[in-house]
């Protein structure tokens, strides 16, 4: 076994996804928009989100703020989350 390699930590430039960088930037902006727009009572916090989609609310942040890409399982529920709450949104609008 090799000591002096780091253990337990993402090796440094090495991407956690296979995701297309400019495909999760369009969703992070609609997600971001989304939530600036109108918090909506389900989702009051980063941790409320994170808890929805079962990871920690760091990892929504890090997502959020750029500086990672989520996992393709991850992506497709953010999609799906996003289309929910867009339609909530919509639809309080035309009310």
């Amino acid at each position: 076994m090799d000591v002096s390699a780091p253990r337990g930590h993402w090796t440094k430039g090495k991407r956690r996804s296979s995701l297309s960088p400019a495909v999760w930037s369009a969703l992070r902006q609609r997600i971001v928009d989304l939530l600036d727009e109108a918090p909506l009572p389900e989702v009051r916090s980063m941790r409320a989100l994170a808890t929805l989609l079962g990871v920690t609310d760091r990892t929504v942040r890090r997502w959020l703020a750029g500086e990672d890409l989520p996992p393709p399982n991850a992506m497709a529920r953010l999609r799906a989350w996003h289309a929910e709450q867009r339609k909530r949104l919509d639809a309080r609008k035309r009310s």
